[in-house]
């Protein structure tokens, strides 16, 4: 009995924490004051009254790139999420780690890119499972598939390593199709891993399994149109979708890869329960903005889908899931904006995206 009362105290005091954070984010009627900065830290400067701008403000200078100003974004997701880690019982630190292993997914994914593509600068985000345990430098350290494999062992994913292992040869070789490929069946695994750390740690948490369900819907739907953005073979995406799937169908998302225009996108989205998407998406599609648009369009979506049953037990982990939701809706409607500036696109180009992002 007193372990469960001190794990629902614990709970009680993160959820807290949440609600107060919460309120100091920044409210969507603030981010059209955004457009039209002419540098990226002007952006900053009208932001210093929430945590967020406060945190960037003494991080950047006037000469910040937008590739600092992401950095920063992800470095205060890490510390935004470790001053909540102390407090949390066992069980919700291995079913959040599972959750932001994405962020260790998007550095595998760029290091093979690089590996590939030959780059030899390749982007990481400082953020994820590697920096939380201390690991993070050593992604600067691979030099080959092989040596990644080896580092993402020694993280604890058997299953991303797997993947990997599984098309060796062939990355080595630098095909691009095996590339895709990984990175289809990597995604895949990523929702996999965090369904089976629900059911492993929060088996009777119905709205949390929800919660997972819709995450694996719009995992899947980004897949299947980030697949047309990226230029990756229709029969390759096809085998990403994820088995979690809960409110749609693999034929919708056959069908969605197969859609050859926005229009096309929207006519589909609009006859699942994710209809509201469905202008939203074909308006980010349109827009331009390529990747970082539905990157934003689909974290709006699974906010909004899953944030009223999320907040409605606070002895969960759920609290803490609904936050990091929140953070990450709010970073990724600033890269957005980021990238708008610092490439200096005409306001009458995305305002219309930008408006129904930050309404619905």
């Amino acid at each position: 009995m007193g372990f469960i009362i001190h794990k629902k105290t614990a709970y009680a005091y993160v959820s807290a924490l949440v609600r107060s954070r919460s309120s100091k984010v920044i409210p969507l009627s603030k981010y059209l004051s955004l457009l039209g900065k002419n540098k990226i830290y002007d952006m900053v400067l009208e932001l210093e009254q929430y945590i967020i701008g406060e945190y960037l403000s003494t991080k950047l200078t006037p000469e910040a790139t937008i590739y600092d100003f992401e950095r920063e974004l992800w470095s205060h997701l890490h510390d935004e999420v470790m001053s909540l880690w102390n407090f949390l019982p066992r069980q919700a630190r291995e079913f959040i780690l599972a959750y932001i292993s994405k962020y260790d997914v998007l550095n595998i994914k760029s290091i093979l890119r690089g590996i590939v593509f030959d780059k030899k600068v390749v982007t990481k985000v400082p953020f994820g499972v590697a920096r939380i345990k201390g690991m993070i430098e050593q992604f600067d350290n691979v030099g080959g598939v092989r040596e990644l494999v080896e580092l993402v062992y020694k993280l604890g994913f058997n299953d991303y390593a797997k993947v990997i292992s599984s098309l060796i040869s062939r990355l080595e070789s630098k095909d691009t199709e095996a590339l895709w490929l990984t990175e289809c069946l990597l995604d895949r695994a990523y929702v996999d891993l965090v369904y089976r750390s629900t059911l492993k740690y929060f088996k009777r948490d119905y709205l949390l399994r929800k919660a997972v369900g819709v995450i694996a819907d719009l995992y899947s739907i980004g897949v299947a149109l980030r697949g047309s953005i990226l230029g990756i073979p229709k029969n390759i995406v096809k085998q990403a979708f994820s088995e979690r799937i809960m409110n749609i169908s693999e034929q919708t998302l056959v069908e969605l890869v197969e859609a050859d225009s926005p229009d096309k996108v929207s006519q589909i989205l609009s006859a699942t329960p994710y209809y509201y998407l469905s202008s939203l998406v074909s308006k980010a599609l349109a827009s331009g903005l390529g990747d970082i648009a539905l990157e934003a369009s689909l974290i709006k979506a699974l906010y909004k889908e899953v944030h009223d049953n999320l907040l409605s037990n606070m002895f969960s982990v759920q609290s803490v899931l609904d936050y990091i939701l929140l953070k990450e809706n709010e970073l990724a409607i600033l890269r957005l904006m980021a990238w708008i500036t610092w490439n200096n696109i005409p306001l009458d180009m995305v305002r219309k995206y930008i408006e129904e992002l930050i309404v619905r």
